[in-house]
């Protein structure tokens, strides 16, 4: 019975970790464990994060250093480690469906497997932030963000950047110069045709060129 009521919970968290990647919540990376799917999934319900609680490491020791007591307590201590966080979360989670109250095909007495299933059901009627989520624009800071969104615009035609080669250097080498050209001549131009005053009056005569790359 233990063996099965453990199987049955293991397959609900599954059930969870799979809802919250569906619906958009969490990333695959963020569900390694049935214990971070639980804290992920109080995290989602009602915004406390457990993972301060729990930042102690229970260190790995190489095994062939071991006796085999201390292999078997080593395991015992990561197994109660880990039933810890569990328990903590499991704790959170009937705190949630009681004061909300989600408890009531069962009554105020839950179960570990109750508790569980009543946690995923409610999941499943959450809404799917994937399907409400816009398409994503061009990153702004991106390269080809701020080139996009250079060229909507129509800064004056008499704004002409040449593209000045810099001094070779084994750190430039793979630099993708051309691109990186394009991006400043781009900022350049919008700065000009948003504030004229942003060009400097007292230039000397001859100019100055300056190696912005460098």
């Amino acid at each position: 019975m233990e063996k099965k009521r453990v199987a049955d919970c293991k397959n609900v968290i599954d059930e969870m970790k799979s809802i919250l990647m569906s619906k958009g919540y969490r990333l695959p990376g963020q569900l390694t464990s049935q214990e971070l799917v639980l804290f992920e999934v109080v995290m989602v319900l009602k915004g406390v994060d457990l993972k301060p609680d729990f930042c102690k490491r229970v260190l790995r020791t190489t095994l062939n250093k071991m006796t085999r007591e201390e292999r078997l307590e080593k395991k015992k201590t990561r197994e109660q480690y880990r039933r810890n966080k569990i328990d903590a979360a499991c704790s959170h989670l009937e705190e949630f469906l009681i004061m909300n109250n989600l408890n009531k095909p069962f009554g105020s007495k839950l179960t570990r497997l109750q508790v569980l299933q009543l946690v995923r059901d409610h999941l499943k009627v959450l809404p799917d932030i994937n399907s409400h989520a816009p398409s994503s624009p061009p990153l702004k800071h991106s390269v080809a963000g701020i080139l996009a969104s250079c060229k909507s615009s129509t800064p004056p035609s008499v704004i002409d950047m040449p593209l000045y080669k810099p001094v070779e250097a084994d750190g430039l080498a793979n630099l993708k110069y051309e691109q990186y050209s394009q991006l400043f001549a781009a900022i350049y131009s919008s700065l000009i045709f948003e504030n004229p005053s942003f060009i400097v009056s007292n230039a000397s005569e001859e100019g100055e060129m300056i190696d912005i790359l460098g």
